[in-house]
């Protein structure tokens, strides 16, 4: 509250939603003039914040802990590079929070990110990277924490071919949206090992390509709305979880949702 200027990041995360997040943080610090720090921001202009706290008091409030993105510990280190003096404030973390789903936060291995996936482009541009090290953590016996793709204030290809300032509708990837990326990696990485292959030799079949393992069987816990009144848990196979996107479940979800706004 007595800080000059207050940024408020809503780039790695967002509670709720980004308009629910702006209105509950004026309303707890008293105060309506909280700078939202959004993803051009905090990628190309972070010394707007850094420049505020080098002349005065500012306050960089974030979802989380301030450490569990490496966003947020790069801004910390280029701070403390220009002599400027940080106090952190920890705080709860979906990285704990995860325990409230009943699985063990010490039995986790690498954490991911799944990002959301342009259903225009071809199945050889999908994003697979992750799915290497969520069958390395099951190897391991270890479960894995998917973090989930948000895209606020993205611009449209139109709007970077123009140069203009044109953003599209939020959205906030759902755990059901995820569970069905992670299923259909196989056949993803499955055509892309072909399409690599085709490269190298014209004459190569598919069948002659193996196929990562399939986890669609595997099963998963979709964590929803966690730390809010509205707080879910949902456990079934990947795949079983993939069909809840659809139909009757994602309406009830939306229900929900705005209930909580």
């Amino acid at each position: 509250k007595k800080c000059d200027k207050v940024f408020l990041e809503s780039y790695t995360s967002i509670l709720v939603s980004e308009k629910h997040m702006s209105s509950l943080v004026e309303d707890v610090i008293q105060r309506d003039d909280v700078i939202s720090a959004d993803r051009d921001m905090v990628e190309t202009d972070s010394d707007q914040i850094l420049d505020a706290a080098e002349t005065g008091d500012s306050a960089l409030l974030v979802i989380g802990d301030p450490f569990c993105a490496t966003t947020h510990s790069d801004m910390y280190l280029r701070a403390r590079e220009r002599g400027i003096e940080v106090q952190v404030f920890h705080n709860a973390s979906i990285m704990s929070a995860v325990g409230g789903s009943g699985l063990e936060v010490y039995r986790f291995g690498y954490c991911v990110s799944i990002v959301f996936w342009n259903w225009e482009n071809s199945v050889s541009s999908r994003p697979t990277s992750f799915y290497t090290r969520i069958l390395d953590n099951k190897a391991r016996g270890l479960h894995t924490l998917c973090l989930l793709d948000i895209k606020v204030k993205e611009r449209s290809d139109e709007s970077y071919m123009h140069g203009t300032n044109e953003f599209l509708p939020p959205r906030y990837m759902t755990s059901f949206q995820a569970a069905e990326e992670i299923a259909a990696c196989p056949t993803s990485m499955h055509t892309q090992a072909f399409e690599a292959a085709q490269y190298e030799d014209s004459d190569v079949e598919e069948d002659a390509i193996e196929s990562p393992e399939d986890i669609g069987s595997s099963l998963a816990v979709a964590c929803c709305r966690v730390g809010t009144t509205g707080e879910r848990f949902y456990v079934g196979t990947l795949a079983e979880l993939g069909k809840l996107g659809y139909g009757e479940r994602m309406k009830n979800e939306e229900e929900e949702m705005e209930g909580i706004e």
